[in-house]
């Protein structure tokens, strides 16, 4: 059960009328977050947004957030700061299975943490997962930002960092329209980008990357590769082969792979 605390509705099903139109239910605790995400009804859209800072501390199993059964969930940060520090058996704080997650932070300096350890901030699993961030800050301590193995993976804006990799690529396909992507930070701090897919596809149409891309694959799609214009990196590399701006390829599938600044 949610109330929103300006017009006082209650949701007992977390979806209902407050979430018709353009209209988001407003959340305050985890738990409500929680609830909302899966009490979606199959196929359906749930709108939420963040009406205050919601710092989460536990040591709970399967206390991550599930988007699954085809649902449509959109997020607001407006402004304000999810985390979730736990000592936990939880690889990831959003899996993404068969539904789409989209991300906006409407009044901006919102911000996503996860603290958790080994864990991703969002993990994509399948083909049907499909993630759609808009803009905030997106951080894990201790694992990926983003890790997909499948799906779908749209960044439009916002700033991203992890451990080790800030994302991980072995599967699906990504596209980044925008975005600013920090070098990982922690004890064994390797790639900014690590693209290592035979069979998925991503492209930069634009982005601002700081520290190394590595990529490793086939893809499948034509080309399958393809960055368009990427400022600030230091290194990027083509299965192990490392590359300049204006660089032209044809290793990977017979498909040009081009650099541009």
């Amino acid at each position: 059960v949610i109330t929103d605390k300006v017009s006082g509705k209650t949701v007992e099903s977390n979806w209902a009328d407050l979430n018709v139109g353009d209209n988001y239910t407003v959340v305050y605790t985890y738990d409500e977050l929680r609830n909302a995400i899966h009490g979606t009804p199959i196929g359906l859209t749930c709108r939420v947004r963040l009406g205050s800072d919601i710092i989460q501390k536990d040591t709970r199993n399967y206390g991550g957030m599930l988007i699954a059964n085809n649902a449509n969930f959109y997020l607001d940060l407006n402004g304000y700061t999810l985390s979730r520090t736990a000592v936990t058996n939880d690889i990831q704080l959003f899996e993404i299975t068969t539904g789409k997650l989209t991300i906006d932070d409407s009044k901006g300096g919102g911000q996503i943490i996860c603290d958790m350890e080994g864990a991703s901030l969002f993990r994509l699993c399948e083909a049907d997962a499909h993630l759609i961030i808009n803009g905030g800050t997106f951080t894990s301590k201790q694992g990926y930002c983003i890790f997909s193995t499948d799906g779908t993976t749209e960044i439009n804006d916002g700033t991203f960092r992890g451990m080790v990799h800030t994302v991980n690529f072995t599967g699906g396909n990504m596209v980044f329209y925008g975005g600013n992507f920090l070098v990982p930070f922690g004890p064994g701090a390797s790639h900014t980008l690590a693209m290592t897919s035979d069979y998925g596809d991503f492209q930069f149409m634009e982005a601002t990357v700081q520290g190394t891309i590595s990529i490793s694959g086939k893809g499948n799609s034509s080309p399958p590769f393809l960055v368009y214009h990427v400022t600030n990196f230091t290194d990027i590399y083509i299965n192990g082969r490392q590359m300049t701006v204006g660089d032209r390829v044809s290793e990977l599938t017979g498909n040009p792979i081009q650099f541009k600044k």
